[in-house]
């Protein structure tokens, strides 16, 4: 599809754009967004040109997890998108849409798009307010399975403290919950985190991520923003697709989608699972998440 457009049409398309009605689906990486994703796509949104095993939308990477590691994970500011950011989004989502449709549709009308990235649950309120009629889809699952599951491999992305992500985001998490010192005026450097388990960086990642997300959705965007849990996706798929399509001002209809992930809601009481929780426990509380 051809992308060639003029200046005049691509400011205008970026205005239809920033006024439609975009869905986002959010989530701390190793959640299982990709089911919610899956979802949101059979309902016949765009997600994107590219998208990968995890039902990432490729397209978005770049912009999404830049304005994150410059951001810092500050999630819970109402306001603050200022020129550059509402720049970047527009053009991320005018050359996704341009791609895919053409300037010749999206200039009569634009679409069902959306995306689906997880470092948004990072800076969502800055996406939300350059798309003032877009809609967040949040699915949260319990810290245990999500800390200690992840840590068998490595730890998430915005938790390793071998890299730059976790060593940007890490700082905001652990001040959260109270943990460990961590370096200087908080910046942080791999030192500061030799010792600490990953299981642990995942527990404060996720308590931090989860808990600012669902504060500001609640508070700030109420109707605009859903939350579902991992166990009940996997569980009663149809109920929570019902939920969706209600949210999204759609028909009800028979869901598709195949489910292929376990809700892996058990854990054994151990002291590593016992840990996280200590450190997760009033988030998880908030969503009816037991020990």
């Amino acid at each position: 599809m051809s992308t060639e457009v003029s200046k005049k049409d691509k400011v205008k398309i970026q205005a239809l754009i920033q006024e439609s009605s975009p869905v986002f689906v959010m989530g701390r990486g190793g959640s299982g967004t990709r089911l919610m994703s899956s979802m949101v796509q059979e309902l016949g949104f765009f997600f994107g040109n590219k998208i990968n095993a995890s039902q990432d939308s490729i397209d978005w990477k770049a912009a999404i997890v830049g304005l994150a590691m410059k951001q810092g994970a500050q999630v819970n500011i109402p306001s603050g998108a200022g020129g550059d950011v509402k720049k970047s989004l527009l053009l991320a989502a005018e050359k996704s849409l341009s791609r895919k449709f053409g300037p010749k549709i999206l200039l009569d009308s634009i679409p069902p798009w959306g995306f689906k990235i997880p470092h948004l649950v990072l800076v969502f309120p800055l996406v939300a307010e350059v798309f003032p009629n877009s809609r967040f889809v949040h699915l949260v699952r319990h810290p245990v399975p999500s800390s200690v599951s992840k840590s068998k491999r490595k730890a998430d992305k915005t938790s390793r403290g071998n890299g730059g992500q976790g060593l940007t985001l890490l700082p905001n998490a652990m001040e959260y919950a109270k943990g460990e010192k961590i370096g200087k005026e908080a910046v942080m450097t791999k030192g500061d985190l030799k010792g600490i388990p990953a299981w642990k960086l995942n527990a404060y990642s996720w308590n931090h991520q989860v808990d600012r997300a669902h504060e500001y959705g609640t508070q700030f965007l109420k109707d605009r923003y859903l939350e579902v849990l991992y166990e009940d996706a996997c569980d009663r798929p149809q109920i929570q697709m019902n939920r969706l399509t209600s949210f999204l001002d759609l028909p009800e209809r028979e869901m598709k989608t195949e489910i292929k992930l376990s809700p892996s809601s058990a854990y054994d009481k151990n002291d590593t699972n016992k840990a996280v929780w200590e450190v997760c426990k009033e988030t998880a509380k908030k969503f009816g998440y037991t020990y």
